[in-house]
């Protein structure tokens, strides 16, 4: 709590350039909060505060917005264990909040938007906040995302640790951001994961309000482009060529794996679908890498993995694909190639092997 007000005046002290620069500053983020009310001046001003800052002034951050336009900077600073650093830090706090509350209302010169940059559409996770975070869960609320999986919306499943693939987004709904990161089995890497895709659901979807006729529905970007050509090539009389095989699924989904799984996944598949020379073997892909052909074996399983989370209905799809190419006996090139991709990303059996995780 901060020092109440007496009939008496505070105790003299002595006053520095620091104390005058100081209150100049604090006083002006008074009058300006002063003129401009908003709902969310009722939090704390804690809800401002992120994970990269220093100095915060702890006695004081259950304060909301309207008690400190209320308080007195000499009362305010004579609160026990705060000092000149961690009211400058208060300070930082209530600059944000007012320019929040501003770019809220679209007046401000993006020129004026504090260090700490609250757009939405730049995501560093060291900077977001609580009022940041509620936002972006009640986004997930309100297009009733919960059941969607951290795997299929993350930018990337190298950044995404695979134990936390197929968790929902609504598992993280009961949280604040202070206990997200102080989850015992979230480390800053699951705890920035998670966060970014969440960040990335606010950008598409914050500003539209759900609908009762028609539903926003959240998709990798590869996926619509193939399924087009799919529906196309299923409803066409003619079967399509090996050439289109390749360059309709075999080379988009090659170009995610290498996103999701990196670059020694993606060499190994495009290398077993001879998509640049003829199929290579598992041996002579273990001999160029020195590794066992188990272990081929197991980055191979990636593919699989990837895609079960990416695009788990497009088994069926390619099932349907490889049935209509079954009864032209002319297009065994482009069957076997489309075997071969089945195999490598939607496996009937896979060999279990004993192994370091390929993704930590």
């Amino acid at each position: 709590m901060y020092a109440t007000s007496s009939p008496s005046s505070p105790p003299r002290r002595t006053v520095s350039t620091e104390d005058f620069a100081l209150k100049a500053q604090f006083e002006d983020l008074v009058t300006r909060l002063a003129a401009a009310p908003a709902s969310h001046f009722d939090r704390p001003i804690a809800h401002w505060a992120v994970a990269s800052d220093r100095r915060l002034p702890y006695a004081l951050m259950d304060l909301t917005v309207r008690q400190l336009t209320t308080a007195s900077y000499d009362h305010l600073l004579a609160t026990p264990g705060v000092g000149h650093k961690k009211f400058a830090s208060l300070v930082t706090l209530m600059q944000r909040s007012l320019t929040a509350e501003v770019s809220s209302r679209e007046e401000v010169d993006p020129s004026a938007v504090d260090s700490i940059s609250l757009q939405q559409e730049v995501f560093d996770p060291e900077n977001v906040s609580q009022l940041m975070w509620a936002e972006w869960q009640e986004t997930v609320r309100r297009h009733r995302l919960h059941d969607e999986t951290l795997g299929r919306l993350a930018p990337s499943l190298q950044s995404l640790q695979t134990v936390i693939w197929n968790k929902t987004l609504g598992e993280y709904l009961q949280y604040t951001i202070d206990e997200l990161r102080l989850l015992k089995t979230h480390g800053n890497k699951r705890v920035n994961a998670v966060l970014e895709v969440f960040h990335v659901v606010h950008t598409l979807l914050g500003s539209s309000q759900a609908a009762t006729r028609v539903v926003a529905q959240l998709t990798p970007a590869f996926i619509p482009p193939i399924e087009q050509w799919l529906h196309s090539a299923l409803a066409s009389e003619d079967v399509p060529s090996v050439q289109d095989i390749r360059q309709h699924l075999v080379l988009p989904v090659l170009n995610q794996i290498e996103r999701d799984a990196g670059e020694t996944v993606h060499r190994l598949a495009a290398g077993r679908l001879g998509v640049e020379a003829f199929p290579e073997g598992v041996r002579d892909q273990a001999s160029e890498l020195g590794v066992t052909r188990a272990r081929i074996y197991q980055l191979l399983e990636t593919c699989g993995e990837v895609m079960q989370v990416r695009w788990p209905t497009g088994r069926l799809m390619f099932k349907l694909l490889t049935h209509k190419l079954q009864s032209h006996e002319s297009e065994s090139e482009a069957l076997e190639l489309l075997d071969s991709l089945r195999w490598l990303t939607y496996p009937t059996r896979r060999v279990h092997i004993d192994a370091e995780p390929v993704i930590a």
